[in-house]
Parts: structure tokens; sequence; C-alpha cells
């Protein structure tokens, strides 16, 4: 016992060191591996605000060409009602070079900007045009180029305008200041060390952000290998003698890439560079062979040296949550003047069309009985006309208005909104000779009152127009309780719809059949689809065609009343 105890103390000290060295390879391996998953996590943080940022630009740009093409002159070709109209928009929107619109020839048929004494240009072998021509495409995303009318850098989109027979029938759009997508990329500030490179489809790189500055300078050979080698959604690159590690994006319809990248592979070697753990740790390792207590100083280090990090770190995310919030901020003012926009294009949109249908009645009413049959059915189609165009023009202010901020929020009765709903299309159904009924139970939600009955009169009225010409309309509204909350359903027992519809028909102005007899603007669904997203939900639709189809949708930020606090 007296041999054993004379080594005990170094024994003691010995066992402190192993255990001193085993919780030092602890904290090491465990700082490693926050550090180097903190740097993926800020790569994918930089590359999502990016991403939004871009597809917000576009996605606003959209919805005003998307209305321009469904305009009266742009249907009929009306060079000088568009031109008009064009020149206008020119001056609604300050970074809009000009808005034109060109005919499935291929020459420009309206343009915000005056003709060339040439003429209209020739755009058919341009390539925006010859592939909206080719492929069933939303939108094409004009590369960054000297535009002809302003002398500076522009891009564009342009949209596709479709016949009567969903054929291509030529093009609208609009050319913008690249400088303005330019400032908006400014702004998104990406975290620390993270760079943002942006390429467009010739592999040419049309930004990058100052921590991305070796790349922007090693030349355009050097940038295209680098697309090149951006093929995967993530990995690892080299690029001017460095190493980085990526994850990448396409945007503007698949056309243009963006990559964030970070110094790396986030290696020994990179963490020996940035971290100040291990020196601190590995003194105290070394003192334990002659004093124990220096084990303790080396946790209160760690302890301070982690405790700074968390400072600085929490500093830096406030700065970048400060830059969010204000990069929303100004999204939210583009968003509500492009809103203000539709309002004031449809209310003037709606003013020629009672014009028109005016003086359509006084030329039946005056001359109605010197016009042959061939004369009268003209003017009917006139009226029919001006009047499907005006159903749009309301439909689209619906579209604007659904989903918005104005509405009440109270707690409401699901079932006799539904029964309300119903009651409101007695006469569609009465002349269908269906019939529409709510299954209860329903519950009670938190919501817009006004919200939930334009999704029901939306739905229960597009059931009974695409009924089966072959038996009256059955409709039934219901409500089940699921995993992520209640979901409601209107089911029915019309003609159906095909598999390779069920997303397209939310979209904005789009038919099962555009040649169809049947009433509407391509609207209603679209509407549905904006109100639900509100409240954080979806919509969407199971069908089996010639059989029946039905509808379903959530509403997850509608609270249930059973969910709220009891005072």
């Amino acid at each position: 016992m007296r041999g054993l105890w004379k080594y005990g103390q170094s024994v003691v000290l010995l066992a402190t060191v192993v255990m001193a060295i085993g919780y030092v390879g602890i904290i090491v391996v465990s700082d490693f591996n926050a550090r180097r998953d903190g740097v993926q996590t800020e790569v994918r943080g930089g590359l999502e605000d990016f991403v939004a940022a871009t597809e917000a630009y576009f996605a606003s740009y959209e919805a005003v060409v998307a209305a321009v093409a469904e305009t009266a002159c742009v249907r009929g070709r009306g060079q000088v009602e568009c031109g008009d109209l064009f020149s206008r928009l020119n001056r609604r929107f300050p970074n809009a070079v000009n808005f034109a619109a060109i005919g499935r020839d291929g020459r420009f048929f309206a343009s915000g900007q005056p003709f060339p004494p040439s003429g209209p240009p020739d755009a058919s072998n341009y390539p925006f045009f010859a592939t909206l021509a080719k492929e069933d495409r939303r939108f094409y995303v004009m590369d960054p180029h000297t535009g002809p009318v302003s002398g500076e850098p522009v891009t564009g989109l342009v949209l596709p305008l479709k016949d009567a027979d969903s054929r291509f029938d030529g093009v609208a759009g609009v050319s913008l200041r690249f400088a303005e997508l330019q400032a908006i990329w400014a702004r998104v500030k990406p975290p620390s060390d993270v760079g943002i490179v942006i390429f467009d489809r010739r592999r040419a790189l049309i930004f990058a952000s100052p921590e991305a500055e070796a790349v922007a300078e090693a030349g355009e050979e050097a940038h295209a290998r680098l697309y090149d080698s951006l093929a995967a959604p993530e990995g690892a690159v080299r690029l001017a003698g460095k190493s980085w590690v990526f994850h990448r994006a396409q945007v503007a319809g698949n056309d243009w890439m963006i990559a964030a990248i970070h110094p790396g592979p986030y290696d020994i070697a990179n963490y020996l560079r940035d971290t100040s753990v291990l020196p601190k740790l590995l003194v105290p390792v070394v003192l334990l062979g002659v004093l124990g207590l220096v084990l303790s100083l080396r946790d209160w280090r760690q302890m301070f040296a982690l405790e700074r990090q968390v400072m600085e770190r929490t500093a830096e995310l406030t700065q970048a949550n400060a830059d969010l919030k204000r990069s929303n901020r100004d999204m939210a003012a583009t968003v509500a003047e492009l809103e203000t926009f539709a309002w004031v294009a449809s209310h003037d949109l709606r003013e020629p069309l009672r014009t028109i249908s005016s003086y359509v009645t006084m030329l039946e009413r005056r001359y109605g009985e010197r016009l042959d049959e061939d004369g009268r059915q003209f003017v009917a189609y006139a009226r029919d006309g001006a009047q499907r165009m005006n159903d749009l023009v309301l439909d689209l202010l619906e579209y604007v208005d659904a989903g918005g901020p104005g509405g009440q929020v109270r707690l409401v009765e699901v079932e006799a909104v539904a029964r309300r709903a119903l009651r409101d299309l007695d006469g569609l159904t009465a002349s269908s000779g269906g019939v529409a009924t709510v299954r209860p139970p329903m519950p009670s939600l938190l919501l817009c009152e006004s919200d939930l009955a334009r999704l029901f009169t939306n739905l229960v009225a597009n059931a009974i127009k695409y009924r089966h010409p072959e038996r009256p309309p059955e409709v039934t509204l219901a409500a089940e309780w699921g995993e992520a909350g209640w979901v409601f359903s209107v089911t029915d027992n019309g003609i159906g719809v095909e598999p390779q519809y069920f997303e397209k028909i939310f979209q904005l102005f789009q038919r099962l059949d555009p040649k169809a007899d049947t009433e509407g603007t391509g609207i209603g669904l679209a509407i549905c689809r904006k109100v639900v997203g509100r409240y954080g939900g979806r919509i969407w639709v199971e069908s089996e065609p010639g059989k029946g189809s039905r509808f379903l949708f959530t509403l997850p930020d509608a609270v249930p009343a059973d969910a709220l606090p009891v005072a």
C-alpha cells in the first residue's frame, strides 16, 4: 500500500491529464463541427435571400405584362390604342424602358416608343421570340444587353400570347433597366464571407457581391469554367487559386443561375486558422503536468471566448435581420404600387367598354329593323364581346382584392357561411336541375367571413358550370379533421379534370377548354388559391375524368374556436 501511495499523486495527476485531454478533444471536435455546419447554413441562407429577391422582382413585372396581354387592344392588334397604353405604362414605371407587343409573324405591332422610319422591326430571329414560339414556357427573361432605345444595360420579361385555340400568337413584354435589378441585389446582404455570383444563360457573370471579388476578377474563360463546375446543387470548386464550397439554384425561368460561395471546404487547416480555442486549450493541458489548477483556468477562458463569439455573431445576425426587414419593406411598397396600377388600369379599361355597349345598344335600337340577320348577329357579337371583357376586368379586380387585409377577422361558423353561399347560388343550381348540400359537422374559425364565402361561392359555381351533360349536378360541401387540422372539400359529379391540368387550372386566365361555351374568365380558381394562401394553406384537386372532381383546401392560420384561450 505504501508503494502504491508513493505513486498515488502521479497516478491522480496522470488521470487528470488524460481526462483533460479527452475533454479538450470533445471541445475541439464539437467546435469544429459547429463551425463547419455554420458555414453551410450561412451559404444556404445567403442563396435563399437572393433567390427570393430575384423571383419576387420578376413575378411583379410578370403580373403587369400578363394583365397587358389580356387587354382588348393587344387581343385586337390595335397599334394606336396599344401604343397609347404602352406609352402610359412607360411613364408609370420609371425603370421600364419600353412596353411592346409582337405578332405571330415576328413584326412589332405596338410599342411605347416610336417605331423607326423604316417601320416596325422584325423580331422573328430574336432568341426570346424563337424560344417562345417553339417551347411551352410561361415567360422568357432576356439576358442583360445594351438596349437599342436607351443605350444602357437592359434586361426584359416576355410572355407568349395565345389565340382561342391556345396556339402561339405572338409575344408581349417589357424591357427593364438592369440597374434596378442590380440595386435590389446590392441591398440583399449575405452573411459574412459568403459571396454571391449570378450567371445568365450565356454563362456570362452578370453580378458578383464584394465577397466574390476574386471570382469577378478571374476573367470570362474562368467564369465559363466556374459555371460548368456548378452543375450540382451543392459541392466544392476551385477558382483563382482558392477552393470554394457552394450552393446554387436556378431562377428567371431556370435560365439564370445564382450561386452562394464560401472559402472552403472547411477542413482542419481552416479551423486552425480561424479558431482561438485550440491554442488556449493546449497550454493548460501541458501545465497540468505541473499544476492541475490550470485546468479550471482553461475552462473559464474557454467560456469567455465562446461568450464573446456568441455576442459577435448575435450582432451580425441583428444587422442582417434589419437589412432583410428593409428589403421586405421595399418589396411591399413595390407590390402595393403594382396593385394600385391594377385597380387604375382596370377602371380605365371599363370606361371604353361602357361606351362600346352604349353605342351598340343605340345602333340596335335605331337601325335594328333595317339590319338583316347577319347584321343583328354582328351586333350581338359586339355586345357579348364587350360584356365578356367587362367580366374579365371585374374578375381581375376581384383577384386583386382577394386575400387582402380589408375584411374584419372574427369567429365565423363555417357551416352557416357555406349554407349562405349555396342560397346565393340557388338560381344557378335550379337552372341546372342540380342539388347542392352541406354535410355537417363543420368548425368555427377565426377568419374573415368574406374570404370564406368567396371560396365556397367560386368552387360551387365552378362545379355547376362544368357539370356532366348527361346528368344533373350534385355538389357536396364537407369538412374533415386531419393531422394538419381541418380539411374542407367541395365534391361534384361533373366532367372531371385530366391529371395534367391539376396545377394549370389554378393559374390566372387558365380554363380547361377555352373554346367551350361555359361562362367564366379563368380567374375563379386563381382567386381561391390566393385566398387560401393568405391563411397559410393550400388548395388542390382530386379527380377522375368523366366521374367528377373533389376540390380540397386547408386554412392553417385560421384558428379553431376550441383552440382560443378561455377568458
